[in-house]
């Protein structure tokens, strides 16, 4: 069987440009510290092109601070139904300023 060969411009490409599947998953894993020097770079070139990238990770970063905030002053205690409703109230209203 005959490969067809695939150009170098290409393959280039394709190394350096990352899908937005893998640009969440590297913002995920970002947040977590994990992430190398390279997929940085990448990450950064992603979120400049894509837009939609970009606000995915604002969104993300402020839904982990509002929840790191709530667990603080609770100290991971149970939500009650009225604390959930207001705490989803406040992530929405946050969501739609950006």
């Amino acid at each position: 069987m005959h490969r067809k060969k695939i150009p170098l411009k290409v393959r280039i490409m394709t190394g350096i440009f990352l899908s937005c599947k893998k640009a969440t998953e590297l913002m995920e894993r970002k947040a977590e510290g994990n992430i190398g020097f390279i997929e940085n770079i990448q990450l950064f070139w992603h979120k400049g092109m894509c837009k939609v990238c970009a606000l995915y990770e604002k969104q993300t970063r402020l839904l982990n601070r509002l929840l790191q905030k709530h667990l603080l002053q609770r100290k991971a205690a149970p939500l009650s139904e009225s604390e959930s409703s207001t705490l989803r109230a406040k992530i929405i209203s946050e969501i739609e300023k950006k």
